[in-house]
């Protein structure tokens, strides 16, 4: 099973190169409506999301990866001799993991069922934030919190640790003010952009929302910025309506 998924991988990838952009856009499409039909189907046996989608994403690849080997390995008459297993493993690997990034960034609009698991992945893991940080900071530990703050206004953990005490306890205005300072010292402070993010678009300021993800990905190269811009392009529509 696995020379043959090798060999269907190289297969894609010397079709693609002869092919052109118009073969990518139909195996896009193709691996999309797999990956979308079988989140449709596995939804309910699934335990949690994570494993939800990497069930899916290995179901759907194999799919277009039969086909493709079908096809194309009659049609153009490659031999898997060509390629050892390591080297055709490797860039069937590289290929399929960007191919899937792609594809999940267009089925934000297109693919109901994975829109909601993103965006359900994304608020589950925004209150397990706010979960944490109620059980460190209490109400009761407001003065002290100032006072740490006092200490040392530039240090970036110290200012995320105010402003995520004043999110938790449902004092969204100072903690937007402190996320906004904290960035201002670091702005690679990953985890202080994601609930500035949170901050914005629960105030409906879904543009501000966004530069901060497109500045993400920017920083990082993460693929899931990219995937999370697209739900909130889709939330801000949704709140429009």
């Amino acid at each position: 099973m696995k020379n043959a998924i090798v060999l269907s991988i190289v297969l894609l990838l010397t079709t693609l190169q002869l092919k052109g952009q118009e073969t990518y856009q139909a195996l896009k499409d193709n691996l999309a409506n797999e990956l979308c039909t079988c989140l449709d189907e596995q939804q309910d046996k699934a335990e949690n999301g994570k494993e939800l989608l990497e069930t899916c994403g290995e179901i759907a690849m194999q799919q277009v990866e039969v086909e493709l080997m079908e096809a194309m390995a009659e049609k153009m008459g490659l031999d898997a001799a060509e390629f050892t297993e390591e080297e055709g493993y490797q860039k069937g690997y590289e290929f399929g993991a960007t191919l899937m990034q792609k594809v999940m960034v267009d089925m934000v609009d297109d693919c109901d069922i994975f829109y909601q698991l993103i965006d359900k992945n994304r608020q589950a893991g925004k209150n397990d934030l706010i979960t944490l940080f109620k059980e460190l900071y209490t109400d009761n530990d407001e003065e002290i919190i100032k006072n740490y703050l006092d200490e040392d206004d530039t240090n970036p953990e110290k200012i995320f640790a105010i402003g995520m005490y004043f999110y938790a306890n449902g004092k969204p205005e100072l903690a937007e003010k402190n996320f906004q300072s904290l960035l201002a010292i670091e702005e690679h402070f990953e985890t202080a952009s994601v609930l500035l993010s949170y901050l914005y678009e629960d105030a409906g300021r879904y543009d501000e929302a966004i530069l901060l993800y497109e500045k993400l990905y920017d920083n990082t190269n993460n693929h899931l910025n990219l995937i999370i811009i697209e739900v909130l392009k889709r939330n801000a529509s949704t709140a429009k309506e």
